[in-house]
């Protein structure tokens, strides 16, 4: 009587042991989901394709990238024109078989038209708001910000060129106040970042560039609206030289008017943002 007590306290135990396990597994194995889900949101990456425009068709049709993603496009096109991407109002222009880039950071989620304007002059985007369009204005009573661009040859990246903006008056983010890039008058790209490196090939060299004074800089703000008050001073340098011209960014950037009415608009592709 007592050997069977004792078998069957013995089985008791080993049962509530076996239970102790089998909860001790089944956290482990909640803690495990908890942790791969939590890391199933990717960083941010850097995504660089070669499109090609052929016959005002783009290969790859359709381009898709996660939220706060940088895209790189490589274009190659078989006639002069721009690139146009909706809703982030970034244009580029293109030559006939001749490689350009254009960089975009990826900050708004959605899908967005992207078109390619045939012809060699500026385009005008009715309905959209961006530097050209609107203006914004400081906080009343504000300090207007000082900002300096230095424009010079890359000590790092032979054949490119560095833009740099220094101010500590102004912070740049995504999603808030950037600088808009404009380049013989047409908007080359929106930045956060307060220094970019350029291909030569797809701006011209720093001679050609201070030449024809053919760089602008604006100061935007969430909606894209250039800041009206805040006029960046522009310095070209060199490795050599540092004591280059100054000259005003708000001078005005003259371009071909007769041009506007020869462009035509083609929708050639589309680019979807999905949330990161």
């Amino acid at each position: 009587m007592i050997f069977c007590v004792a078998r069957i306290k013995d089985k008791i135990d080993l049962m509530r042991f076996s239970a102790k396990i089998n909860y001790r597994a089944l956290l482990l194995a909640l803690c495990t989901v908890i942790v791969t889900s939590s890391c199933t949101t990717s960083a941010p990456e850097i995504v660089e394709l070669d499109i090609s425009i052929t016959n005002k068709s783009m290969t790859p049709n359709e381009i898709s990238v996660k939220q706060n993603d940088t895209l790189v496009m490589n274009i190659s096109s078989d006639e002069d024109g721009s690139i146009h991407i909706h809703g982030y109002d970034i244009e580029k222009k293109v030559s006939k078989n001749m490689q350009q880039q254009l960089k975009l950071d990826a900050y708004a989620t959605g899908m967005y038209n992207i078109a390619f304007h045939i012809g060699t002059g500026t385009h005008s985007h009715e309905g959209h708001d961006h530097s050209e369009e609107c203006m914004a204005k400081l906080p009343e009573g504000s300090k207007t910000p000082e900002i300096n661009v230095i424009i010079k040859s890359s000590e790092k990246d032979e054949g490119h060129i560095d833009i740099q903006i220094e101010t500590d008056d102004i912070q740049f983010s995504p999603t808030g106040n950037h600088w808009h890039l404009i380049l013989d008058g047409v908007l080359f790209g929106m930045y956060s970042d307060n220094s970019i490196t350029i291909d030569s090939k797809t701006i011209g060299t720093l001679e050609e560039i201070k030449e024809k004074q053919a760089i602008k800089i604006t100061i935007n703000d969430s909606q894209h609206c250039a800041y009206m008050d805040i006029h960046p001073s522009i310095k070209y340098t060199s490795s050599m030289n540092d004591m280059h011209e100054h000259h005003d960014a708000s001078e005005t950037i003259h371009t071909d008017e007769h041009h506007k009415d020869e462009i035509e608009e083609v929708i050639i592709g589309s680019l979807r943002v999905n949330p990161g």
